[in-house]
């Protein structure tokens, strides 16, 4: 796995299904649903995302029990939960770039 998003997230994907496959094959009969969250909108609250799947009953029992979130905000926790997330509204002037060729920018 190379490339823009290498770390974030493809690399956790990539992991994270390698990782579910050898328990599902050391464990056949595992009774419980796992879930590995590969949403978008994370950076944003999930609102768009994980919080819209939720409102569907994606992450109600008996469809997940446990859930691998492969983001790396800290590789040594488990993190239950959420960062929060604060909203508003800057005006500014200047030229428009993505952070992938922030010099284009001004």
């Amino acid at each position: 796995v190379y490339g823009r998003g290498a770390c974030d997230m493809k690399g956790g994907l990539a992991s994270s299904i390698v990782a579910a496959e050898a328990f599902m094959e050391v464990f056949p009969d595992f009774p419980g649903a796992i879930e590995i969250s590969g949403t978008v909108d994370e950076e944003s609250g999930g609102f768009g995302g994980v919080a819209h799947l939720a409102k569907l009953g994606y992450f109600s029992k008996p469809k997940v029990d446990h859930v691998i979130i492969p983001e790396p905000l800290n590789k040594d926790r488990i993190c239950l939960g959420h960062r929060g997330v604060w909203w508003a509204e800057i005006e500014t002037k200047g030229e428009i770039a993505h952070g992938s060729m922030p010099f284009l920018g001004d």
